[in-house]
């Protein structure tokens, strides 16, 4: 079943969690920099393929994916 609307949680990379922004302790060439900036370009349609939508707004393709790799 197809639904017509698909919702997920809050994805903001750019939000301001704890009192320091960590992201300038992590060197330019950091595999997480890596691979954060290769999964950003990937586009969304390509993920949200898999996702029929309806009930609880589910954590973006990207950051499980960000997690996975």
């Amino acid at each position: 079943m197809k639904y017509d609307h698909i919702s997920f949680i809050n994805y903001n990379m750019n939000q301001l969690v704890l009192l320091v922004d960590l992201e300038i302790l992590i060197p330019p060439n950091h595999l997480s920099t890596i691979v954060h900036e290769a999964l950003e370009k990937l586009s969304d349609s390509l993920l949200f393929q898999t996702y029929k939508g309806g009930g609880r707004p589910a954590y973006h393709p990207k950051t499980l994916l960000k997690v996975i790799v």
